[in-house]
């Protein structure tokens, strides 16, 4: 049973990864984005997103930091470029690739200076 739940974790964390819209043609800019505060302010940053771990079917009993990348092997987080913030959601850009994130998926967002 614990391989089936890891199995399906690893897919559904690999589903949220490569299932990113195409690039368009010019990329966004902080100007022509719809936008929410307090997040606005870091458009066009790296930035890492850690999901929730219960969303992602890995949440335990014992303790796992905020800013672990993986357990068992399947990824927690994205890494990307903040590209819009909206109040539901936001945007990141990673390898000519938008991801739509819903934020009811986040745990935290990271955002390197």
């Amino acid at each position: 049973m614990a391989g089936m739940r890891t199995s399906v974790a690893a897919a559904v964390i690999l589903l949220m990864l490569v299932a990113g819209c195409e690039a368009p043609d010019a990329k966004p800019t902080s100007s022509t984005t719809s936008t929410s505060a307090p997040l606005s302010q870091w458009i066009d940053r790296p930035v890492t997103i850690q999901f929730r771990r219960d969303l992602l079917g890995t949440s335990r009993e014992l303790p796992v930091g905020p800013d672990t990348s993986s357990i068992n092997g399947a990824e927690t987080s994205i890494s990307g470029t903040l590209v819009e913030a909206h109040e539901d959601s936001v945007v990141i850009q990673r390898d000519e690739r938008l991801h739509w994130v819903p934020r009811e998926t986040i745990l935290h967002i990271r955002i390197d200076k």
